[in-house]
């Protein structure tokens, strides 16, 4: 028998949804975006639809609620002091610095052309 689905956030945007689930999906939770088309094609149905939902399995749920929590809540303000499961960063967040410089040369070089004109 399939393991039930549990709603653990409720997001207003798709990308916030997207963004928790690829946090989650980091970490070896599976997880599922519902009404995230619907809502991404008229926002006007996200009260009517109850927003989009994050949805993980049952067994899954308490430690993708601690993740989630974790990461809305600032670090000083937690109310419990356990630390949150280290998970694997995903490709694309350990080459942000890697496209911030490329796009900082990239200005340089732009500038550098139209001074020599």
């Amino acid at each position: 028998m399939e393991e039930q689905l549990v709603t653990i956030a409720v997001f207003g945007a798709p990308y916030e949804a997207e963004m928790a689930k690829a946090d989650l999906e980091a970490c070896g939770i599976p997880a599922f975006v519902l009404d995230q088309f619907t809502i991404g094609a008229n926002p006007l149905y996200s009260n009517a639809l109850g927003g989009i939902k994050l949805q993980v399995p049952a067994s899954f749920a308490e430690e993708a609620h601690k993740i989630i929590t974790a990461q809305v809540q600032l670090e000083g303000e937690r109310d419990d002091k356990e630390p949150v499961k280290n998970c694997k960063k995903s490709v694309a967040k350990s080459f942000v610095w890697l496209y911030l410089a490329m796009a900082a040369a990239g200005t340089a070089f732009v500038v550098y052309l139209f001074a020599k004109l």
